[in-house]
């Protein structure tokens, strides 16, 4: 957690990039959150679900409702970086990781 406070800090010193337009962000968002989602509760959820029911409905309901939240996750992004400047999301970041792992290393 403390190299990913250091991380974010470094982050925010980076250039700006210049915006595209595309379905980039959605992807590399589908991605992430597949790969995160990997062997969580909601996963064993899932495959409980998929031996007690009809497993092709399982699996529809659980991919619509992982591109409702991914669709919501890039929605609320989009919005809040016309509100809040990417260097306070950076420090934010930054300041929680670096709780995080101060509270981890002390307890």
């Amino acid at each position: 957690f403390l190299g990913f406070a250091v991380l974010a800090l470094r982050a925010g010193e980076d250039e700006p990039r210049p915006r595209t337009r595309g379905g980039r962000a959605v992807v590399v968002v589908a991605v992430a959150f597949t790969v995160s989602e990997v062997g969580d509760k909601a996963m064993l959820a899932t495959m409980t679900l998929a031996t007690q029911h009809s497993w092709l409905l399982v699996w529809i309901g659980s991919r619509i409702g992982m591109v409702a939240s991914i669709v919501l996750a890039v929605l609320v992004g989009r919005t809040l970086m016309r509100i809040v400047p990417m260097r306070t999301v950076h420090l934010l970041s930054a300041a929680l990781f670096a709780i995080v792992g101060v509270l981890l290393l002390v307890g």
